[in-house]
């Protein structure tokens, strides 16, 4: 059975309901080191958990470099600016 985009999955007879982790929606944190570099985390890295809950923690953050390449850097979480 294929999904169209804008329809839900429904839970199968005497399944769980429980759903997988595809219908799952992810949250893509921006957030500030305590070097100033600004960088994302996606909620799945953090097991659906709320960057907030990490302030303070060392982090890896995803960003790009001057080229655009996408570049990872390690840094102690100061703030979350947003959540989409």
């Amino acid at each position: 059975m294929r999904i169209m985009e804008g329809q839900k999955a429904l839970p199968r007879p005497g399944g769980t309901g429980i759903p997988n982790r595809s219908n799952i929606m992810n949250t893509i944190y921006t957030v500030l080191l305590d070097d100033d570099t600004v960088g994302t985390i996606s909620s799945d890295t953090i097991d659906g958990q709320s960057a907030e809950g990490f302030i303070g923690e060392v982090m890896n953050v995803h960003l790009h470099d001057e080229n655009g390449n996408p570049i990872e850097r390690q840094g102690r979480l100061v703030e979350v600016l947003s959540a989409e």
